[in-house]
């Protein structure tokens, strides 16, 4: 089944101010702060960094009255390892996510707001690891819940409605995002070794 979509960026340069008016957009905001950062802690879970994340490859899906919210683009994504680079690549995941947090928030003008404005002013709040992510979430669990049950559909209509019919993709499972790509590495042909590393093994295979 497909499902009407739009990114993230659209919506942000395109559609705030239409939310505004009856103040939908902090329910709105919430709910996308607490399912942004949900997708990317379920990234981190599996194994996996997605190293490319922006408006544009962050998708809304409208299914059953529900707005879903659906990353895309694994073509970036590299395992996480266990060091450094490891941490490093978690941190801009979840940077990046952080500054599309704060743009959603800046779209928020003439609402008075704590956690708002913590992602907006001068100084904005970049979110470093997987328990301030945590946090996040449980902070903004309660409102992203009565946007789901009170809100969505408004905004659903205003949205989708709005743009008219948009183009309509499948709706996998991140699971199945992360085992395609994972496929696909596994086709890659591994470098020859050199002369030298062939006879070190074939003179230690002899010896053994």
């Amino acid at each position: 089944m497909s499902f009407s979509e739009i990114s993230l960026s659209y919506v942000i340069k395109n559609c705030m101010q239409d939310l505004l008016e009856d103040r939908l957009a902090k329910r709105f905001v919430y709910y996308m702060i607490n399912s942004l950062l949900k997708a990317v802690n379920e990234i981190h879970s599996k194994g996996q960094c997605h190293r490319d994340l922006h408006g544009s490859n962050i998708l809304l899906q409208h299914k059953n009255q529900r707005i879903i919210v659906r990353i895309i683009d694994y073509g970036s994504a590299i395992e996480i390892a266990d060091n450094d680079k490891g941490l490093e690549n978690k941190k801009t995941d979840l940077h990046k996510i952080s500054e599309g947090i704060s743009s959603l928030s800046r779209r928020c003008k003439g609402i008075e707001d704590d956690i708002l404005d913590r992602f907006r002013g001068d100084y904005p709040k970049l979110i470093k690891t997987t328990e301030e992510a945590n946090i996040v979430i449980q902070e903004t669990s309660v409102q992203a819940e009565e946007f789901v049950n009170f809100g969505a559909y408004k905004v659903i209509d205003r949205i989708f409605t709005s743009i008219g019919k948009t183009r309509t993709i499948p709706d996998p499972d991140l699971s199945d995002e992360l085992k395609k790509m994972n496929i696909e590495k596994s086709k890659e042909i591994p470098p020859k070794p050199s002369n030298e590393e062939a006879m070190e093994y074939m003179t230690s295979s002899i010896e053994n």
